[in-house]
């Protein structure tokens, strides 16, 4: 048997485990999951048709689920106690979800405004944050899922942007306005 690995697939795509036998006899090869049997010789014994078998005795998994992370045994069913253990990690692609949710802020000249970018997947992403800027482009102001901003005043306004990037698929971006309210006195 060849020995185990360990394997990532995109939540959403589908995964092939191989097991290489170079003599089974009269031995029967079952795939596993802890306890619960999945495969037995060449019948399927799970009731989730996104499992089968494909190339003799490799374990395809279709459509690839967070809960389907974790150990996958493929055994040949004697005393000898031959197992080859594949890991599967599952890797998603990265969400944002942002405080405020109506992506819209109004603050007072000289107050504090806190910006939160609070995203999810795996890996965990990297949170960045960015100020666009007609003139400039943008400038790069934080690696924090929080943005303080301080004693706001009219140079604080405009489009902030928080990007999450984990390495899976493409990054994902939100903005959010700050608008400041100044008083301005007439002389």
């Amino acid at each position: 048997m060849t020995r185990g690995h360990l394997y990532k697939a995109i939540i959403g795509d589908s995964i092939e485990l191989p097991c290489r036998v170079k003599d089974l006899g009269t031995y029967v090869l079952l795939w596993r999951r802890g306890t619960s049997v999945l495969t037995a010789a060449n019948l399927m014994v799970t009731r989730d048709p996104r499992f089968k078998l494909v190339q003799g005795y490799n374990l395809q998994i279709a459509n690839v689920k967070i809960q389907d992370a974790g150990d996958y045994i493929c055994q040949i069913g004697d005393n000898e106690s031959r197992d080859q253990v594949h890991t599967l990690e599952i890797l998603v692609p990265p969400t944002i979800r942002v405080v405020p949710q109506n992506r819209q802020i109004t603050a007072r000249k000289g107050s504090t405004v806190t910006l939160e970018c609070k995203a999810s997947g795996n890996p965990v992403p990297a949170i960045y944050w960015h100020k666009k800027d007609a003139f400039t482009g943008a400038s790069h102001l934080s690696e924090s899922p929080t943005l303080l901003l301080e004693r706001v005043d009219r140079h604080h306004a405009g489009i902030y942007q928080c990007t999450a990037d984990n390495g899976v698929r493409e990054a994902v971006h939100v903005d959010i306005e700050v608008t400041v309210l100044c008083k301005y006195h007439v002389f």
